[in-house]
């Protein structure tokens, strides 16, 4: 497999390179850009970013490509500046996506935190049950934030669908958001393990090329996206022939698109920086997170139950308020950094863990043996025989801004004591005990559906 392209900056500024895109028949472009004293503020209209042919998506997929993910850039943007604008501060007019969401309202709440941040704006999809404020409100409510940050001055509530062309919105409402803006901050989307990339693709794939529009309407914006470690899980080609399953799913492999797209948009001078996030856990303090509608937990819970756990490393994971401290940090520097991935430190093992499960560390084989004993194969397949590798291939060192960690953190199983604490108490106060079960019934999933989590996710909340 030849390796993959992430892009480049290459010659003077000005001037037009042309780079195989990949298929051996179609060349990529990368532009670079006038001076600012030459820079217009374009309006984006009619033109488009696109991948260079209907399916590239599909095809890099399929070959474990990613320069194939290349996009092209709409022709009118050589004559002005991907890079930024000349301005003294970045960060200060924010636009959040997924805000309702378990990092957004935290991000949400972080940014007003901030005196140099003088408004935050948080794009929420309405529906008919509840009116994109009931949102925001329930998400404060649920993990124990100031119920304030709703009427806070600098905060603001739009109506809208973040992959949509033009946000669903009116011209004249889409083109005051465009000219406010300069930092956008992408932590919306689905989350759930079951959906195929196909499904997933429409949204939240095709759905970035209207983001990519927005980033460079009117003014340049940087553009900060929540991703995922998840996409290291694909390293040869094989990794993109194994069958979808809750470790390779179409979740991991939208992940790996996306960034894989928005590197090569960065090498092309876009002001982008991807986040790649682990699992995202409770607060350092509150410790509270969606709880069971994470499979983290789910996974947690039934090793918990066994009373065993297999030896090695511990899944890397995030506190959340880590998470948007890193992310806050990076968008008010005059460099973002193109890559962070906020992890917490001390690289932890499942040995260091295993008092607070109230765990025996055994052999892998022993821990597969007891578990085959209390849940059907479906099951099973959340436990690949290579499993221990797959964590190896996404416990990945961390990188966050200048300035790194900034913050003391307690010892690791401190940490999951309050999360374990907060679990319990909500399991036995919504009468759960029960997920996961770890009886051997013949409807057992071997992951939730997302009615399910749905419900799950619901019910443990605080």
């Amino acid at each position: 497999m030849p390796p993959c392209s992430r892009g480049g900056h290459s010659g003077p500024r000005g001037t037009l390179h042309t780079k195989d895109g990949g298929n051996g028949k179609r060349g990529g472009r990368s532009f670079t850009f006038p001076s600012n004293g030459t820079r217009k503020r374009w309006k984006m209209t009619g033109e488009a970013f696109s991948f260079p042919s209907k399916f590239a998506d599909i095809v890099a997929l399929d070959r474990g490509d990613e320069r194939f993910l290349r996009p092209l850039v709409p022709a009118r943007l050589r004559e002005c500046d991907l890079g930024s604008e000349p301005r003294e501060r970045w960060g200060e007019n924010v636009l959040v996506l997924g805000g309702n969401g378990f990092i957004g309202i935290h991000l949400i709440e972080r940014l007003l935190r901030d005196p140099k941040v003088a408004q935050v704006t948080a794009l929420v999809r309405p529906c008919r049950t509840s009116s994109p404020r009931s949102k925001i409100e329930a998400a404060l409510r649920a993990y124990d934030l100031d119920a304030g940050i709703a009427r806070n001055e600098r905060f603001r509530i739009v109506a809208g669908f973040p992959m949509r062309k033009r946000f669903g919105l009116r011209a004249a409402q889409y083109r005051d958001l465009s000219e406010g803006v300069d930092t956008i901050i992408h932590a919306a989307g689905s989350t759930s393990y079951t959906a195929s990339y196909l499904s997933l693709r429409p949204r939240w794939v095709l759905g970035m090329f209207h983001l990519l529009h927005f980033a460079l309407d009117r003014r340049v914006k940087q553009l900060c996206y929540v991703g995922s470690t998840i996409a290291h899980l694909y390293r040869e080609r094989e990794d993109f022939q194994r069958p979808d399953s809750w470790w390779f799913s179409g979740y991991a492999q939208m992940k790996w698109v996306i960034q894989g797209m928005l590197r090569h948009l960065q090498g092309m001078g876009m002001r982008i920086s991807v986040c790649e996030a682990p699992y995202v856990l409770g607060g350092i303090e509150g410790a509270r997170d969606p709880g069971l509608h994470y499979s983290f937990w789910r996974m947690a819970l039934l090793v918990k139950r066994l009373g065993v756990m297999w030896p090695g490393k511990f899944p890397a994971f995030v506190p959340v308020d880590l998470l948007v401290e890193a992310l806050v940090r990076n968008i008010g520097h005059a460099r973002l950094e193109p890559l962070i991935r906020p992890i917490f430190p001390g690289n932890p093992t499942m040995a260091d863990l295993s008092g607070v499960f109230g765990c025996r560390v055994v052999p892998w084989e022993d821990f597969m043996k007891r578990l085959k004993r209390v849940v059907n194969r479906r099951y099973l397949r959340m436990f690949p025989p290579d499993m221990l590798e797959l964590i190896e291939r996404t416990n990945l060192p961390a990188i966050f801004p200048e300035g790194g960690l900034q913050r003391a953190l307690p010892p690791v199983e401190t940490l999951f004591s309050r999360y374990l604490d907060v679990l319990s108490r909500t399991l036995a106060r919504r009468d759960l005990l029960d997920i996961p079960s770890v009886r051997n019934t013949s409807d057992q999933a071997p992951f939730t559906s997302e009615k399910e989590t749905a419900r799950a996710s619901q019910a443990s909340r605080r």
